[in-house]
């Protein structure tokens, strides 16, 4: 899986993108269908959408290894 280049900062909308992202990877790497890729990740993205930024920096700590700081803007 290619991850983005680490930041020390994201925007919400950044950040939602990446977890998306790594969700949809995360399904092609377990032989799922395409469609079956595509509805988990919009699951996983409309899931973390509702959560604070903190809780999208812990995420990003999941994938990257060192937590972020997640901006509105």
């Amino acid at each position: 899986m290619v991850k983005p280049m680490f930041h020390t900062s994201y925007t919400r909308y950044q950040a939602l993108e990446i977890i998306r992202q790594d969700a949809f990877e995360a399904e092609v790497n377990d032989g799922e269908s395409f469609m079956d890729c595509h509805n988990t990740a919009e699951y996983i993205y409309r899931f973390y959408f509702k959560g604070s930024n903190k809780v999208l920096e812990g995420q990003l700590e999941d994938i990257f290894g060192e937590r972020p700081s997640v901006t509105d803007y």
